[in-house]
């Protein structure tokens, strides 16, 4: 697929573009005006062996659906993996409670349990961690965007408005600045409006 200007739309269902600098004519099915995504970036999620396989393919349709093309291109050229992972992430962590999604940052990693639930609700909250890391290494100061003075200020102003629309109940997501940054990038995706409206300070960083 490649890029070109549309110049005119006749009734006859062509279009005239422009096409390496040249003008031509195009029949209107053949264009779209979305951008299209390398498939080098689509159907990244593997799991390890054990996993169920449905999960896998439903994570890769999350993926492949709700993530935008800016972020699934960042992530693979980045060099990071999304895995389901065959043990419950509780246990391979050694967490007294069940855990849906887990970012290992040393290895490059956004580990989710086997369980569509799980991947429904930490797929994006865990990008949201992966956003904040990538951005600490490329910042120059070596500083996290949440450590950042300003987005503290911003997030003890906001907590209380935050409803993330995948919150497991249990307030983990504005139990602090770590995970309160990944939540409401996971919402800025999934819930854009509703979180601009509840959070603008929080939404505007």
């Amino acid at each position: 697929a490649q890029s070109v200007k549309r110049i005119g739309i006749g009734s006859n269902g062509w279009s005239k573009i422009i096409f390496n600098g040249k003008t031509a004519y195009c029949n209107s099915k053949y264009l779209s005006a979305n951008k299209p995504i390398d498939s080098l970036y689509h159907n990244i999620v593997i799991g390890e062996p054990g996993t169920n396989s449905n999960i896998v393919a439903y994570a890769n349709q999350r993926w492949n659906d709700l993530v935008p093309g800016w972020l699934k291109q960042r992530f693979v050229v980045e060099g990071w993996h999304l895995v389901i992972s065959s043990t419950p992430l509780n246990i391979r962590f050694g967490y007294s409670v069940s855990i849906a999604g887990y970012t290992h940052y040393d290895s490059h990693t956004i580990l989710l349990d086997n369980r569509k639930s799980a991947v429904k609700r930490a797929m994006m909250h865990e990008l949201g961690h992966f956003i904040d890391s990538v951005n600490q290494l490329t910042s120059g100061n070596g500083i996290f965007p949440r450590e950042i003075d300003e987005f503290y200020e911003i997030f003890e102003l906001e907590k209380y408005n935050f409803h993330d629309c995948f919150a497991s109940g249990d307030g983990h997501e504005i139990s602090n600045v770590v995970e309160y940054f990944a939540s409401v990038f996971s919402n800025i995706i999934l819930n854009r409006q509703n979180c601009q409206e509840q959070v603008p300070r929080s939404f505007e960083f």
